[in-house]
């Protein structure tokens, strides 16, 4: 509206109440068309930080787009049907003044509404995305810790026993003691993973 207002305050001529209408519908299509503009930049730019496997891309932004969309798409439909509703109510004949020129109108709706669903789209998918990516992430992060954890298990083992306040241990009467320990130690952890570089585990 206040577009509008503008708009006829710089000399736009207004000679029916239908022509008003259309004044108006053509002033929120084209803000509708700059705002989705705007959204499809943000998109763009989430996207490209997708591709260069980026891990700070923002979540909140997808998603607000998304929600923008959701809802614009909503707004459009409403405006659709009330464009239709009123070229079924007032006909041609009734009154000149109230001739509205439909046709143009749902046309720059319907193509502005597959726009906004295209972008509605997109967000999905690069939530979809983010979401993949990140619990890639997070399995790579437990698979390492797995194999930390798998490597020094052994070392543990080996410790455990020789913590043990109990007779008959070995080694505690070798001045060398500590130091076959930390060999058996090495050792086992050596042998453990060279298990799991055979088996491949390593390298994933």
């Amino acid at each position: 509206i206040e577009a509008t207002r503008k708009a006829l305050r710089l000399g736009a001529k207004v000679q029916t109440p239908a022509a008003l209408l259309e004044l108006i519908a053509g002033q929120m299509i084209e803000s509708l068309d700059h705002f989705a503009d705007g959204l499809a930049d943000q998109l763009d730019l989430a996207e490209e930080r997708i591709l260069a496997d980026e891990l700070n891309v923002d979540r909140k932004v997808v998603g607000s787009v998304r929600r923008t969309t959701v809802r614009v798409h909503r707004q459009l439909v409403t405006l659709r049907s009330l464009i239709q509703r009123f070229e079924h109510e007032i006909e041609e004949s009734e009154n000149p003044a109230l001739n509205l020129r439909t046709k143009k109108l749902l046309q720059r709706l319907d193509w502005l509404d597959t726009e906004i669903v295209e972008l509605r789209d997109r967000s999905r998918l690069l939530q979809e995305e983010i979401m993949l990516k990140s619990s890639e992430q997070t399995n790579r992060s437990l698979h390492v810790l797995a194999i930390v954890t798998t490597v020094f298990l052994p070392a543990s083992l080996v410790a455990g026993i020789f913590g043990m306040n109990v007779g008959g241990l070995p080694l505690t009467q070798n001045i060398d003691g500590f130091l076959w320990a930390m060999v058996l130690t090495i050792a086992a952890s050596l042998v453990v993973y060279w298990l799991l570089k055979r088996s491949g585990t390593v390298r994933r």
